[in-house]
């Protein structure tokens, strides 16, 4: 989760930080990804389940990804997700709270941000959102099977990711500090009512980060490099949000976040951009580490 590192307002872009037109993804660059539909849909075109349709075989490469990223019209909706962008990149991988904002002020702040953040972007994309709904709600046993395939993904990575994470920590001696996220993070439990952060951190965060991570940079990535490219650099960026630094124990004990951005931007192109997917699992993990007895 990356409440911790605006918390500390030493994200790894931040200013106090130290240390050492190609055709869309959906159209190639990711096997098994269909791309040409006869209906006429956004999913069925091969643009993300909450791209605006423009009619069969039409591909998020034919036109700028702004285009669809600001959805069908322009004016307030595109005003919104535009700020949603500036305010998130602003509070969180920047980290510019740290600048203005004493220590022991920014908890409230970043709790309250979360909740703004959750509520400008579910209403920016609400036309999106509520297009994702609808394959799901005609075919739920479909999308369940599609979302333990998700978990099964997700768990076969992050095991590989955690194999990596221990080979390196026992090559170098460095590697062995935790990861300042995850300390920030444990250090919050004491500050809010479980309910609070389950709600907060659990839920309405994952929602944030699935927006700004898979349904806005993943595209964007697409429509100048092949699907793959996005997932991984949408991957490594999201791991790297959760770094306060750039020592080498943060850049081993990321791996693991690395791995789950990767696992999610996987669903997210695999079920051609429908979002829901890579947020209710993400909910669920945040929300199975906030439950689970300590």
């Amino acid at each position: 989760m990356a409440a911790a590192d605006a918390l500390s307002g030493r994200g790894p872009l931040s200013p106090g930080a130290t240390g050492p037109t190609a055709p869309s993804p959906l159209k190639r660059g990711w096997p098994g990804v269909r791309t040409q539909g006869g209906i006429g849909s956004a999913q069925e075109a091969g643009g993300p389940a909450g791209a605006p349709s423009r009619g069969p075989g039409a591909g998020l490469g034919e036109e700028p990804a702004t285009a669809w990223l600001w959805g069908p019209g322009t004016g307030s909706t595109g005003l919104l997700k535009g700020i949603f962008i500036v305010a998130y990149t602003a509070i969180f991988p920047l980290g510019l709270v740290g600048l203005w904002v004493p220590a022991g002020h920014r908890h409230p702040l970043i709790m309250t941000a979360y909740v703004a953040l959750f509520t400008l972007g579910t209403w920016a994309w609400r036309h999106e959102l509520a297009r994702m709904v609808r394959p799901i709600a005609a075919r739920p046993l479909r999308s369940v099977g599609i979302l333990l395939l998700g978990l099964l993904g997700m768990m076969v990575i992050e095991a590989l990711g955690g194999l990596l994470q221990m080979l390196l920590q026992g090559i170098l001696p460095a590697a062995n500090e935790p990861l300042g996220n995850d300390t920030a993070i444990s250090a919050l439990t004491g500050l809010y009512p479980p309910l609070v952060l389950a709600v907060v951190l659990g839920v309405l965060g994952p929602v944030v980060e699935e927006l700004a991570f898979r349904q806005v940079l993943i595209p964007v990535i697409s429509h100048r490099a092949p699907g793959w490219v996005a997932v991984v650099v949408s991957s490594v960026l999201f791991g790297m949000l959760h770094m306060e630094s750039f020592a080498i124990s943060e850049w081993v004990g990321v791996i693991p976040h690395a791995c789950f951005g990767l696992a999610l931007g996987i669903l997210f192109l695999r079920t051609r951009g429908n979002l829901l997917y890579p947020v209710v699992l993400h909910v669920l993990m945040n929300l199975s580490a906030f439950l689970t007895p300590r």
